[in-house]
């Protein structure tokens, strides 16, 4: 295995291949150069669109593993290049958006939008890590909402031993004085993920989706977090850390037969032993 220490982020970004799923090949959306873009749908299904995470050609089609079962999947061959069909214009500043355009984004139904925080524990380390990695654009975000929506309270909740992600909030929560940091509540309101609060700065800048995700990994008693593209097979992360593992067991609870696994943005512990 490759030299890791606890707590470390390994980026793993240069897949191979991605695995895209499908219901079924009548819904197949390509292009007769078996040609694939960045941030392009592959489905005619809008109830089921994925978009690939990079640009490459069709590989083929076949089966993998997943939390939801086995899927059916289109295999793309990644060509490192990113190239995406139409060169989308960024929005340079998400506080100049009209603001209907933004509200239509944002899409904003309660009184209160609460982003949690998770704490980093043995089980879960993700947060820390897409906080420290996404903590500007996800204040903008929430900074946004409370200027477009007067009457919603905004609200980061998280653990008061969150030393790691209350030191990366104190560096820039000044600059947002009208987002409240709640410390171990107790209240029952609607959460918002990381993972969501991103999507919607992504919307605003009118960049491409993200392709990431991150989960924990615990190898030899040593735990760390991946940032793997989406889509990603397990197979090939393990092969990069030089893993062979002898039980693979995911979420706590599902125990893999194969390493040949789909990773998506479910997937939040993978233990290896």
């Amino acid at each position: 295995m490759k030299n890791i220490m606890i707590d470390e982020l390994n980026e793993f970004l240069l897949s191979d291949y991605v695995y895209l799923p499908y219901i079924n090949k009548e819904e197949l959306s390509l292009r007769s150069d078996r040609q694939i873009f960045k941030g392009s749908s592959i489905s005619s299904n809008k109830d089921n669109n994925k978009y690939s995470p990079v640009s490459g050609v069709v590989y083929g089609l076949s089966e993998i593993s997943s939390l939801e079962g086995l899927k059916k999947v289109l295999i793309i061959e990644n060509d490192f290049r990113d190239k995406e069909e139409i060169k989308r214009i960024s929005n340079k500043d998400i506080y100049k958006i009209n603001k209907d355009a933004a509200k239509n984004i944002l899409k904003i139904d309660n009184d209160i939008i609460a982003l949690r925080i998770y704490k980093s524990s043995g089980e879960d380390k993700r947060d820390a890590f897409i906080l420290k990695d996404n903590v500007k654009n996800i204040l903008e975000t929430l900074n946004l909402i409370d200027i477009l929506y007067p009457n919603v309270k905004v609200k980061i909740v998280m653990d008061k031993k969150d030393l790691a992600s209350y030191q990366t909030l104190f560096s820039y929560i000044g600059t947002y004085p009208n987002i409240d940091i709640e410390f171990n509540t107790k209240k029952q309101y609607k959460y918002y993920s990381l993972y969501e609060i991103i999507d919607m700065y992504n919307s605003l800048k009118n960049s491409t989706i993200r392709d990431y995700i991150y989960f924990t990994m615990i190898y030899e008693k040593k735990s760390f977090v991946i940032k793997c593209k989406m889509y990603t097979n397990l197979s090939e992360v393990l092969n990069h850390l030089e893993i062979l593992p002898k039980k693979i067991i995911v979420n706590g609870k599902t125990v893999l037969q194969s390493p040949h696994f789909l990773l998506d943005e479910n997937i939040f512990l993978i233990n290896i032993s």
